[in-house]
């Protein structure tokens, strides 16, 4: 029982350090602009809050537009 108990404790600990450590990145980075097309990714644009969220759906049509299913 206190394995258990002591388990979940340290999972919760290593979770919260990623966490803080994702949260770091996130600030150091900032914003990206991808370009849907060729999946650049451009830090610092001009206008990148004018942008709208990237859409995963939107990047996947792009990728798969010019291939074609051999039957």
């Amino acid at each position: 029982m206190l394995g258990a108990v002591l388990a979940v404790a340290v999972s919760y600990w290593f979770l919260l350090g990623f966490a803080l450590l994702d949260l770091l990145l996130y600030r150091i980075v900032g914003d990206l602009a991808v370009c849907y097309r060729c999946g650049v990714e451009m830090a610092s644009v001009a206008g990148i809050q004018q942008l709208g969220l990237f859409d995963h759906h939107t990047a996947e049509i792009y990728v798969y537009e010019g291939e074609q299913v051999v039957e």
